[in-house]
């Protein structure tokens, strides 16, 4: 744990595909479970999507991209969560569409942070373990496909 306030943690690499972004060393990923997404700057969310990218609703699209794989803090474990973690469907009657729940936020150059929501504790089991002022993951024995709504 980075900062005793957050639950937040060093990121160091996230990628998608040929795409790949290096963070700084006093770069944090906020572990929230109020947020349901991957939210960070414009600026390293455009490098990460570049390519895959798309105005559309089309399910079949956003399903077909590749994972996003991220490490932290030193360790050379690598989180990977495919599309069908990171992308959300809404049905509405007989018609569905797609969106991705990686969002580019308009942040101060200056915040340097990523917030990591349910889309990653869909597929991780995380453990806030306040008596030691850290954090811990394990794989989801049985984890929820795609988020619907």
């Amino acid at each position: 744990m980075v900062d005793d306030r957050l639950w937040a943690i060093n990121i160091e690499t996230m990628s998608m595909g040929k795409n790949s972004v290096k963070f700084s060393e006093n770069y944090m990923a906020l572990v929230d479970t109020g947020t349901t997404g991957i939210a960070g700057s414009v600026a390293y969310f455009t490098e990460l999507l570049d390519g895959y990218w798309k105005e559309t609703y089309d399910c079949d699209y956003w399903m077909s991209l590749p994972d996003v794989q991220m490490t932290f803090g030193g360790s050379d474990t690598i989180f990977n969560i495919s599309a069908e973690d990171y992308i959300v469907k809404m049905h509405a009657g007989p018609y569905s569409r797609c969106q991705p729940a990686l969002m580019p936020t308009p942040f101060p150059d200056d915040f340097k942070l990523i917030i990591l929501g349910d889309t990653l504790m869909t597929k991780y089991y995380v453990h806030f373990d306040q008596a030691n002022k850290q954090i811990g993951f394990a794989p989801q024995v049985n984890p929820r496909k795609s988020i619907t709504m």
